[in-house]
């Protein structure tokens, strides 16, 4: 099933995963998950923890 695109806007920079848990309420672990599988999108590219 795919996912669906959600967008936010930060009043400031902050790490992903802690985006995730607080806008999405997801747990430290399911937000890891999210970014490992690709399923996190910065300025229209996947997410990578490299960058």
């Amino acid at each position: 099933m795919p996912y669906v695109k959600q967008s936010f806007i930060l009043p400031y920079a902050m790490p992903a995963f802690l985006c995730l848990k607080r806008v999405l309420g997801v747990s430290v672990s399911e937000a890891q998950r999210l970014i490992d599988k690709g399923k996190v999108f910065l300025w229209g590219r996947h997410f990578a923890r490299e960058e």
